[in-house]
């Protein structure tokens, strides 16, 4: 939690209570940001300004991500398939009868404007995981016959 921040602070040389001190934020919230003790998602948004502007950074840049499509569930093709967090990476979960597979989705693709289209985007994933096992089986076949 507040590993974005917690490395642009490092990497300048912040210590919690000069960024207290140089920002008007209370030292309590501050050290409680920066003990993880608090998630900086939390906290008022004059207080995640205040930090973005003394850091010279955009807010979304010391703001912990944020997992949009968290839970969502559906099925495709007879797939049974969720949504599921995995530390800040968006993952989603696909059960093909006994295999339990995991497609990891492209973070790129994954923004606010995105949650509307969770279901067409794992429509998407689960076709190009089909069309890769398929793949896979005609490359066995060809190798098999080949011998």
């Amino acid at each position: 939690m507040n590993e974005k921040l917690l490395h642009i602070l490092s990497e300048k040389g912040i210590t919690a209570y000069r960024l207290s001190k140089d920002t008007g934020i209370p030292y309590t919230t501050v050290r409680e940001i920066v003990s993880q003790k608090t998630n900086i998602n939390k906290c008022s948004a004059e207080t995640v300004q205040k930090i973005a502007v003394y850091l010279n950074e955009q807010t979304e840049n010391v703001l912990n991500p944020i997992f949009y499509f968290d839970g969502k569930e559906g099925k495709y093709r007879d797939i049974h398939y969720t949504w599921k967090k995995d530390n800040a990476l968006q993952k989603m979960t696909i059960y093909l009868k006994d295999e339990d597979t995991t497609l990891d989705a492209e973070e790129k693709f994954i923004n606010p404007r995105m949650v509307k289209y969770a279901n067409l985007f794992a429509e998407m994933l689960i076709d190009r995981h089909l069309k890769e096992k398929e793949l896979d089986q005609i490359t066995e076949n060809l190798i098999r016959t080949s011998r």
